[in-house]
């Protein structure tokens, strides 16, 4: 990432070692917080909750070492710069710039060492929430632990599509701290990494997840698209699909994918987008772009006018101010 992450969710920013390890200890949860005697020592920490999924950004100056206790949550580290060591379940972890961990187990103590200028991403995920997306991706009723072992080697692919989705939920977090932003796009922004975060890593139900599926049913699929005409304004999740198709999520998008050449998420903004160039083509009083955007479910006015065009073929100021002129 080219700037500081998660700014406007700002918990630390001390020189004053006390004053860090009260907040490492009360908003984190820390054990323990060393720091060497002479060193120049400055920490910020910036924290953040999305549904199941809490994001922290953390910059030292100098050599830290943190321990955590065990947790309800599976941890993932993303080293921006700097150097990291991770201790944890008899296995270490040396992490530099640009590199992610293995998970962190939940129930199982942690220690950390910071090197001198180390920034990080640290992504925590609820074990229950990803429990959910995992029985709504198989489909068969039956619930599932998750097990995993420490330091597990984390899928590159799927590693890689899942940090771009952090952090691009870090920058939209950031962008919409203050504004009224509608949470549909959050929603389903925490669905995608959590479903690419079950394919990334090794756990006894990962053959599960990719062994060849089954076709859903025409009735099943319309269904599914009859809810989606019905709460195009609504977040939708592997969850959801799961519970109005009747079947898997996974035999769900390969349905849709199918018969429709996208996603059901992609097949659900095409709706939103219809829905918007509705309103401002009716251009009533006080009708605005950005007004539009925000009751259409887009949080990013960027990336509204960006997929309009390609949609529509021309911004939606245009189709604004062509409605004004009839």
């Amino acid at each position: 990432m080219h700037c500081t992450p998660l700014q406007a969710f700002q918990v630390l920013d001390t020189a004053d070692p006390c004053a860090a390890r009260a907040t490492l200890i009360g908003t984190y949860g820390a054990r323990t917080f060393e720091v060497r005697k002479n060193d120049a020592f400055n920490v910020r920490a910036s924290f953040v909750q999305v549904g199941g999924i809490s994001l922290s950004y953390c910059d030292y100056a100098s050599y830290v070492s943190l321990s955590f206790p065990e947790a309800s949550f599976v941890r993932q580290h993303i080293c921006l710069s700097g150097e990291v060591r991770i201790h944890s379940g008899g296995h270490v972890q040396e992490l530099t710039s640009d590199e992610w961990s293995g998970l962190i187990p939940p129930r199982m103590d942690v220690r950390y060492e910071y090197g001198a200028g180390t920034k990080q991403l640290v992504m925590w995920l609820d074990l229950q929430k990803l429990g959910s997306k995992l029985d709504a991706l198989l489909g068969d009723g039956r619930q599932r632990s998750l097990d995993w072992s420490a330091g597990d080697g984390a899928r590159p692919m799927a590693m890689a599509s899942m940090r771009r989705a952090v952090e691009f939920l870090a920058v939209e977090l950031e962008a919409n701290a203050i504004a009224a932003a509608p949470k549909l796009g959050f929603v389903e922004i925490e669905d995608y990494i959590m479903v690419r975060f079950l394919y990334a890593h090794d756990h006894e139900q990962l053959l599960r997840l990719t062994r060849e599926v089954r076709s859903a049913s025409n009735a099943q699929l319309k269904r599914l698209e009859d809810y989606i005409f019905e709460n195009w304004y609504e977040p939708l999740d592997v969850e959801t699909m799961a519970n109005v198709s009747g079947v898997s999520a996974r035999s769900v998008f390969r349905h849709f994918r199918a018969v429709h050449g996208c996603t059901p998420q992609a097949f659900r903004k095409r709706i939103r987008l219809d829905r918007a160039r509705e309103r401002l083509l009716k251009n009533g009083p006080g009708t605005t772009v950005v007004g539009v955007a925000l009751s259409c479910g887009f949080q990013s006015l960027g990336h509204f006018a960006r997929e309009y065009r390609q949609t529509f073929g021309e911004l939606p100021s245009s189709t604004l101010t062509s409605a004004a002129r009839v």
